[in-house]
């Protein structure tokens, strides 16, 4: 009988062997799991975060480029050499740039509505027969500031998101 016993709990002690290490695999499987689904998780977060960043960098950059030509063209009004259909092809360029929310005031889209509203008063300012030099004037100046701090305010939005990327791969 005794040899049946020992049978038995020898029996049992691979039993709890086989347990134990069933268990331990599990959690380490779980553990794995969930490793690689917050490793994927960071991943797609920072390539989305990169994109958007690389998106708007292009989109800062052309913006200011046809802001530029966009002034330019208005100076030539000035010296009586400027073209309405130019001036009008670069306001369409610059306003498909801005966000279609920007026709009506609102706090958020404050330095888009801004920049619109300059590029409009430089236009109507342009396609009437007696230009008014330093209402032009006045409004360039105003257009080339309203700009600039859309510019700043969308490169300060971008090297947040740059800086959130690079935390959460931390």
């Amino acid at each position: 009988m005794s040899s049946e016993i020992n049978w038995y709990l020898e029996g049992l002690k691979i039993i709890a062997q086989l347990a134990v290490g069933a268990v331990g695999a599990a959690c380490g499987y779980k553990s794995a799991v969930r490793k690689f689904s917050e490793t994927t998780k960071d991943t797609d977060k920072t390539i989305f975060t990169s994109s958007v960043t690389n998106e708007r960098a292009v989109w800062r950059s052309e913006l200011r480029e046809t802001v530029g030509i966009y002034i330019e063209c208005s100076y030539k009004f000035i010296e009586n050499t400027g073209k309405l259909s130019e001036l009008s092809s670069l306001k369409s360029l610059v306003i498909m740039r801005l966000n279609p929310k920007a026709w009506f005031y609102s706090s958020e889209h404050a330095l888009d509505h801004a920049v619109l509203k300059s590029i409009n008063s430089i236009y109507s300012t342009c396609e009437k027969e007696r230009l008014n030099l330093i209402k032009l004037k006045a409004e360039i100046a105003a257009l080339e500031k309203n700009a600039q701090e859309l510019l700043k305010s969308e490169w300060q939005k971008s090297k947040k998101e740059a800086v959130e990327g690079r935390e959460r791969d931390v």
